[in-house]
């Protein structure tokens, strides 16, 4: 995972272009899997995160 040095928080470096974010839930997974994506207005994905609970 890529830290940001101006925010500690933040994953991966800063962007400007427009785009929105997607969550999927695995419910058919125990525990239950969470993927976050950042994509492109044309539906790319630029930065994708898996979390497991």
């Amino acid at each position: 995972m890529v830290r940001n040095k101006s925010k500690p928080s933040s994953v991966g470096p800063a962007f400007a272009e427009a785009n929105f974010g997607l969550i999927e839930i695995d419910w058919t997974q125990m525990p239950p899997a969470l993927d976050l994506e950042i994509r492109s207005e044309a539906g790319d994905t630029l930065i994708s995160r898996g979390l497991r609970f």
